[in-house]
């Protein structure tokens, strides 16, 4: 039980620092950015948390959402996805946030653990569609977040490499 919090903490951490913004493959000047992140449930299989983008319209058009779905990857395996139904609309030249539930596979987390704790760092990426109308809008973020710096800043212990 204590790997699985600790993994699920991971989760969390890893989320947290997909802060940058999401490009858009389309001409679209469209950013999607993660502001926030809560634990909300977590069962046997699945782990749920809420996480809040940040949609940024840089045109001089307005944008309305009509939903959006996404993955998540870490270290090039799919480990969560999130779907959205509701409606946003962004004015132009402006922004709007958005809550959306993550929902993580934990058998997929743990069958990273053991290469986490080996390299101390995750790559990650969050490929994302964007609906408007029935047309979908792709947009996708990567990158790597090295742990030895995070513990170090936040004062949190390593994680103990598993004894098998």
């Amino acid at each position: 039980m204590r790997r699985f919090l600790t993994l699920l903490a991971l989760c969390t951490v890893i989320l947290g620092c997909l802060t940058g913004c999401a490009t858009l493959r389309n001409a679209q000047a469209f950013n999607v950015t993660l502001v926030d992140i809560a634990a909300a449930n977590a069962t046997v299989f699945e782990s749920h948390v809420v996480v809040t983008l940040r949609y940024t319209n840089e045109s001089n058009t307005p944008l309305s959402l009509s939903g959006s779905r996404h993955k998540l990857y870490l270290n090039g395996r799919a480990v969560g996805t999130a779907v959205n139904s509701e409606s946003v609309s962004i004015p132009a030249l402006s922004t709007a946030t958005q809550d959306v539930t993550l929902n993580i596979s934990n058998l997929a987390l743990v069958g990273l653990l053991r290469e986490v704790q080996n390299t101390r760092a995750v790559n990650y990426r969050i490929d994302s569609t964007l609906y408007v109308g029935s047309r979908g809008l792709g947009a996708s973020h990567e990158g790597t977040v090295d742990l030895r710096s995070f513990s170090k800043a936040a004062g949190v212990a390593p994680i103990a490499p598993a004894a098998y």
